[in-house]
């Protein structure tokens, strides 16, 4: 019983990690979406601002937490 709650438990982390994911990855396409809309140089500073991995942002934010 335990084993089973365990693993399930393990999933629905899981699961809520990879949504988290998801989300955080349509946002940055949005705001790139948006950035196109700009002219070079500025298109290129907004870019660069939403270019950021999410695994970057992730590690970012657990030090910020500390």
């Amino acid at each position: 019983m335990i084993l089973k709650l365990s693993i399930l438990s393990i999933s629905i982390l899981s699961l809520t990690a990879c949504s988290h994911q998801q989300l955080y990855d349509a946002v940055q396409q949005g705001q790139q979406v948006e950035c196109q809309k700009l002219q070079a140089e500025q298109y290129q500073q907004c870019m660069q601002k939403y270019a950021k991995p999410y695994q970057q942002y992730q590690q970012e934010r657990e030090q910020v937490k500390k």
